[in-house]
């Protein structure tokens, strides 16, 4: 199962999302096709979703005994096509006539002056959780529920303390981001410890994969805001267009989805699309290398780095991260740092 998580407050609404790393199948393992399929998106100027669960109706026939039939192209096509403008609607009615199914949607209406968070899934779904902070709501899943139901739930709440969050746009933002980016890398197993006992369960197959997908709607009717445009060429490939995400280094190196997702917020601060927002981006950008160092996911030497490229080749004001530069800290650099991880290659996810 993928994490799908929406957010509103008064002034916008978010999307926000893993994407899942096969086509035909929800297993990160074993052999499946190995490609990247987007579960949020938005559909028109007032209306975003997210898809959870199983949307393939299989069946079989005398020429193709595993035929099967994509219902969320159906649904698509249906959002796409019908002159019915209520979508809200459209997808409570399809979820309604297919109890074969076991999906959930979740989604954003923009109305007039406000807007809408909701859930809708062919059958009775135990795993939706809501979460309030400040003057947002959230709707999110758990993934691990037949683990621990809270597992995501103390993923959010932990974030908003740690950073004293609020209902500021680039918090939301911060806050979906890295809830879902916590889990993708994980890699593919995490440890879980069972709700209320103090048994770990390891190696759990991690479901939550790929990158983060995010699309945000505003009061300003003129802009979707989507920050998933980076990986538009090809799907396959992390933003610096040679990173498989099924490599096998993902799943130790950390750092590398990290890296991937500072560049999606920095590239898209500076889409056109997303002009509207773009000194949020900035911010958000400035929140996210600060997360970066206070987990120590990155050194202060390789951020700055990042921060000057970005600024010189972006037009941004990031501020570099003072750092005291003394002896050991210095050798730690060039035996720890420059060793495991090549500033080129770093630099090559921000062109």
């Amino acid at each position: 199962m993928t994490l799908i998580i929406g957010c509103i407050n008064k002034n916008y609404g978010i999307i926000a999302g893993d994407t899942q790393l096969s086509r035909t199948g929800l297993s990160r393992n074993g052999k499946l096709d190995k490609s990247i399929e987007i579960k949020t998106n938005n559909y028109g100027s007032d209306f975003l979703m997210g898809i959870l669960g199983k949307w393939v109706s299989w069946r079989n026939n005398d020429d193709n005994p595993s035929y099967y039939t994509n219902e969320y192209d159906n649904l698509i096509t249906g959002l796409q096509t019908w002159k019915e403008k209520d979508k809200k609607s459209i997808v409570e009615n399809f979820l309604d006539k297919r109890e074969y199914l076991d999906a959930t949607a979740i989604y954003i209406k923009r109305n007039e002056n406000d807007f809408e968070l909701g859930m809708k899934s062919s059958k009775p779904n135990d795993v939706i959780k809501n979460f309030s902070f400040d003057k947002c709501k959230l709707y999110f899943n758990e993934p691990f529920s037949d683990i621990n139901d809270t597992y995501v739930l103390t993923i959010i709440e932990n974030f908003t303390k740690e950073y004293k969050l609020v209902s500021k746009l680039e918090d939301s933002l911060f806050l979906l981001n890295n809830t879902i980016l916590t889990l993708i890398s994980e890699g593919d197993s995490l440890s879980i410890k069972r709700k209320n006992e103090d048994i770990v369960c390891l190696d759990v197959d991690n479901t939550v994969g790929g990158y983060v997908t995010i699309q945000l709607l505003t009061k300003n009717i003129h802009f979707i805001n989507n920050f998933s445009f980076n990986y538009n060429k090809d799907y396959n490939c992390l933003t610096d267009g040679l990173t498989y995400s099924f490599a096998k280094k993902l799943n130790f190196k950390r750092y590398i989805r990290y890296v991937d997702n500072l560049a999606m917020i920095v590239k898209s601060s500076n889409y056109p699309s997303n002009s509207n927002i773009k000194d949020n981006l900035i911010d958000l950008a400035q929140m996210q290398i600060k997360h970066i160092m206070n987990k120590d996911i990155l050194k202060p030497l390789i951020l700055n780095q990042i921060i000057d490229y970005c600024n010189e080749k972006y037009n941004l004001n990031l501020t570099r991260i003072e750092t005291i530069v003394t002896e050991e800290n210095d050798l730690d650099f060039v035996f720890d740092e420059v060793d495991e991880i090549d500033p080129n290659y770093i630099l090559n996810f921000f062109i």
